[in-house]
């Protein structure tokens, strides 16, 4: 293996489930579901430390990110 970690949809997989596992929302109105002027807010403490230390990782070759599905499955399996 040439990494510890390959993810392929970093924005959905990085993003909305580590906020929803840590129970912070990524918009305004109940994460949008109280109205469709809802604003997307992402960039909580907690948020921004995640995605410096997957960024940290990747340049340390502990993870690799890869922008299609198919790339993941065709580099890593």
């Amino acid at each position: 293996m040439k990494c510890g970690y390959a993810s392929g949809w970093q924005g959905w997989i990085q993003i909305e489930n580590f906020s929803a596992w840590h129970g912070l929302p990524v918009a305004t109105k109940n994460n949008g579901f109280d109205g469709t002027d809802a604003v997307l807010e992402f960039n909580k403490p907690e948020q921004v430390k995640h995605i410096a230390l997957l960024a940290r990782a990747e340049q340390e070759r502990r993870l690799q990110l890869l922008w299609a599905q198919r790339r993941v499955n065709r580099e890593v399996l």
